[in-house]
């Protein structure tokens, strides 16, 4: 699992409107909460091919029932030890909330594909089963 706070998509997660960061162990850690419901954030890091890749690409920029159709053909993503995409996800427990970046590899580092993209409610929770 990782950090909120080390991951490069921190900062846009941060500044949600629903978002609150709760500071704890005498500032030193801190705890991202979806306030709509209390849910705490986790984040975890993902890495595939580029098949599987284009095809994430595909549904984060569909909407609606098309979001739904490109979740139920992806199925559930499964995670390689070293893969050229990578994709950061940021997500509440409850599964209403997601924060999702994707990210090739290339010119030795991963490079941003698109800004984050923030799902909540139904479309969040329709996210959360694919992982």
């Amino acid at each position: 699992m990782a950090k909120i706070n080390h991951m490069e998509m921190a900062e846009a997660v941060s500044s949600h409107p629903h978002i609150e960061i709760q500071k704890t162990l005498f500032g030193l850690s801190r705890k991202y909460i979806y306030t709509p419901t209390g849910s705490p954030l986790s984040a975890n890091v993902y890495e595939f091919n580029a098949d599987m890749g284009n095809r994430i690409e595909k549904m984060l920029n569909s909407k609606g029932v098309q979001l739904e159709k490109e979740i139920a053909s992806i199925g559930h993503i499964k995670s390689v030890t070293i893969g050229n995409m990578r994709l950061d996800v940021c997500m509440s427990l409850d599964g209403q909330f997601a924060a999702l970046q994707l990210f090739r590899y290339f010119e030795l580092m991963y490079h941003p594909v698109a800004p984050v993209k923030f799902f909540e409610g139904s479309e969040a929770h329709h996210i959360s089963t694919l992982f």
